[in-house]
């Protein structure tokens, strides 16, 4: 496993912890949790969450598919 890969896996264990805090956070605060989802601050993270899916998915191909080079 590369480095690369490895940063790659524990920024989204930490995003991944994050966004479970923002969820749990809305709801013990008696926010519509379902109703956040569809707000435009979802969607900014829907974007980012994209991005960072799509650059590991490069780097998973990169290491592995093209040899890392």
């Amino acid at each position: 496993m590369s480095p690369k890969l490895k940063w790659g896996l524990i920024v989204g264990a930490l995003l991944l912890v994050g966004g479970a805090s923002l969820v749990l956070g809305f709801w013990l605060s008696g926010f519509d949790v379902l109703g956040w989802f569809s707000t435009k601050w979802a969607f900014i993270v829907y974007f980012f969450a994209g991005l960072y899916l799509i650059f590991l998915g490069w780097v998973i191909v990169r290491d592995y598919a093209i040899g890392g080079k």
